[in-house]
C-alpha cells in the first residue's frame, strides 16, 4: 500500500468524520418513507450501481485467497450495518446512535490486538482513550443519557453495528492490505448489493413502496447516504487505513 503523508492522513480522517457523522441524520430522514430493511436495500443497491463500473475491471486483479476476506467485510462493514443503525434509530435520535459509533475505535484496538494479532502502540491507546471520553462527555452532556439508557435494545442494534465495522476493518489490515482499495470497497459492496437488490424486487411486487409519502424525498437522503456515507467514505477509509501513515483506528 502507498504511503500517505501525516497530514494528509490527518486531513482525510476529519473528512471522515464530517461524512460519517453526517450519516446518521441522513438515515433519520431516509426512515421518514422506508422501514430499516428497506432503507439498507436502497442504500447497497445505489452504491453498488455507482461502484459497478469500477468493479469488475479491478476484480480480475484480486488473488483467489482475497474473495473470503472481502465477503467478510462486505457482510460486517455493510451489509449488516446497512439496516441495524436504521433500526437503532427508529427509537433513538440520530445524535445518540453517532454517540455509540464513536465507541467504534475501542473495538477496533481490542478486537486488533486480541484477536487478529495486530501491533499495539501507545499512539493507538492514546486516541482511543480521547475518543471514550468524548464520548462519555456526549452522553453525560447530550440526549444520549436519556435515549440510550431508555432503550437499551436499540442501543444494541448500533453497538453491533460498531462491532461489524470494528471486525470488518481489522480484516481489511489482516488480510487485504495488498488488495486495490476500489476493488475492496467495490467487491464488499457490490456483494451485498446483489441480495439486497432480490429483496427490493420482492417488496416492490407486493407494495409501491415509492409512491408512499415523503417517499421521494427520503430517496434523495438515501441515495446521499450512499454516494457520500458509503462509496466516497468507504474508498477514502480503505486508503488511509491501510497506509502505515495512518493516525487512529476509526471505522
Amino acid at each position: 500500500m502507498k504511503r500517505i503523508s501525516p497530514l494528509l492522513s490527518w486531513g482525510i480522517l476529519l473528512l471522515l468524520a464530517l461524512v460519517w457523522g453526517s450519516s446518521f441524520i441522513l438515515i433519520k430522514r431516509g426512515l421518514d418513507a422506508f422501514n430499516p430493511f428497506e432503507l439498507g436495500a436502497l442504500r447497497m443497491v445505489i452504491a453498488g450501481l455507482c461502484l459497478l463500473p469500477f468493479g469488475f475491471s479491478y476484480f480480475k486483479h484480486v488473488p483467489a485467497r482475497a474473495w473470503k476476506p472481502l465477503l467478510l467485510v462486505g457482510l460486517l462493514g455493510n451489509g449488516l450495518p446497512a439496516f441495524l443503525f436504521p433500526l437503532a434509530e427508529q427509537v433513538i435520535g440520530s445524535a445518540s446512535t453517532g454517540i455509540l459509533n464513536t465507541l467504534t475505535p475501542i473495538f477496533v484496538l481490542v478486537l486488533g490486538v486480541l484477536y487478529f494479532g495486530l501491533p499495539f502502540s501507545g499512539g493507538k491507546l492514546v486516541g482511543v482513550v480521547l475518543g471514550l471520553l468524548g464520548s462519555v462527555l456526549l452522553i453525560v452532556l447530550g440526549e444520549g443519557h436519556i435515549s440510550l439508557g431508555e432503550h437499551v435494545l436499540y442501543s444494541a442494534y448500533a453497538l453491533l453495528g460498531c462491532i461489524g465495522y470494528a471486525i470488518s476493518s481489522n480484516i481489511t489490515k489482516a488480510h487485504l492490505n495488498e488488495v486495490n482499495s476500489i476493488a475492496i470497497s467495490a467487491f464488499s459492496i457490490i456483494s451485498m448489493a446483489i441480495p439486497y437488490l432480490i429483496y427490493l424486487l420482492f417488496v416492490l411486487s407486493k407494495e409501491p413502496i415509492f409512491l408512499r409519502p415523503h417517499a421521494l424525498a427520503s430517496l434523495g437522503y438515501i441515495s446521499i447516504l450512499a454516494v457520500l456515507g458509503t462509496v466516497f467514505a468507504l474508498i477514502l477509509f480503505t486508503v488511509w487505513f491501510n497506509s502505515p501513515t495512518r493516525c487512529l483506528p476509526l471505522r
